[in-house]
């Protein structure tokens, strides 16, 4: 049985590629873990040999977790399985396009929020291009895990986003921030944000959610999403990932 420390120190581990210190823990998912009431991991794909070979070993690698595997969404769903499931793995089968990966991908999210939608939902995939990540995790999964990494990063990677984080590969990353153009006049006096701005973007670098940083700065959460988005707009930027990575100048006293 994974502990809350154990947990928390894999999450910190820097070694395990993906595993950034913008992810975003629930509490809630923490004391699950804690309490030993860790639900089922679930596993689709729809080739037998493949999808066998994978579950166990899966099980191999952590016999004190529980996985469960299943050749399709509609097989889950016909079961008990589902009930106790709060993160499902879908296993992509390759040797299609990344389109018409993206297209299986949003129609069997579709069937799986439809039918449960608290469970937290990771990819794998045999695409690796940022491209194909970035627009993958904005449908709404919580992990992209692509088959050329390890099985303990892929278990890591699984148990992050069960407990509330969202993991795309460490190179995908490094690829975004290195494909980010910050020009000279974007100075940071001529962005021009309020103090309430600063603190906004303060907590986002530290990958806050809205409803904690509504909480911190007391403000209603709306607020908080009102100066996000004026936040974007002023960096051109068109995420939370980019925003923190753009706003590094105005804190780079800060730790």
């Amino acid at each position: 049985m994974s502990t809350l420390g154990e947990i928390r120190s894999e999450v910190r581990d820097s070694s395990v590629p993906g595993l950034h210190a913008g992810a975003i823990l629930s509490r809630q998912h923490l004391n699950q873990i804690e309490l030993g009431t860790e639900p089922t991991f679930v596993v689709i794909d729809r080739r037998p040999l493949i999808g066998q070979c994978f579950l166990a070993s899966l099980r191999d690698a952590r016999p004190n977790l529980a996985f469960k595997g299943f050749p399709s969404v509609a097989a889950w769903q016909d079961t008990a399985a589902s009930s106790s499931a709060n993160t499902v793995l879908l296993c992509l089968p390759g040797g299609s396009t990344p389109q018409a990966e993206r297209d299986q991908i949003v129609r069997e999210l579709a069937e799986i929020h439809a039918y449960a939608p608290g469970v937290r939902v990771a990819v794998m995939s045999d695409y690796e291009s940022p491209d194909q990540i970035v627009q993958v995790l904005r449908v709404g999964v919580k992990g992209y895990i692509p088959t050329s990494i390890s099985l303990e990063v892929a278990i890591r990677a699984l148990q992050l986003v069960r407990a509330g984080g969202v993991y795309m590969p460490a190179a995908c990353m490094m690829g975004l921030l290195a494909g980010m153009e910050i020009t000279t006049d974007q100075a940071p006096e001529e962005h021009d944000f309020s103090p309430r701005q600063l603190s906004v973007a303060r907590a986002l670098r530290k990958g806050t959610p809205n409803k904690i940083i509504a909480y911190e700065l007391n403000m209603c959460e709306s607020t908080v999403k009102v100066h996000v988005r004026n936040i974007m707009k002023k960096l051109k930027a068109k995420n939370r990932t980019e925003v923190a990575y753009l706003t590094n100048q105005y804190f780079s006293k800060e730790r």
